[in-house]
């Protein structure tokens, strides 16, 4: 996340595939401990165009989702200390 004229933007890389997992969560701004949604599938298009989410991901349940979630934790963590909130 950074700023662009004093506005809040998130920037993500691009990646050519048919669909790329989304890990959703949420970091109060009172302390209390983060909440992880869930993952989703972003679905694009011709490997370009975004169209949506897929809920559940095709990774639910398995190896992969739970990588993909200690991965998010940290990432969480290291977005905590920056004094990140939101979703």
């Amino acid at each position: 996340m950074t700023k662009s004229k004093g506005i809040d933007i998130i920037i993500e890389p691009f990646i050519i595939k048919e669909s790329s997992p989304s890990v959703q969560f949420f970091i109060p701004t009172n302390g209390e401990n983060p909440i992880i949604f869930g993952i989703t599938e972003q679905l694009l298009e011709n490997e370009t165009i975004y169209l949506g989410n897929l809920s559940p991901s095709r990774y639910h349940g398995t190896p992969i989702e739970r990588e993909l979630l200690r991965q998010s934790e940290k990432i969480i963590d290291w977005l905590q200390k920056m004094e990140y909130v939101g979703f």
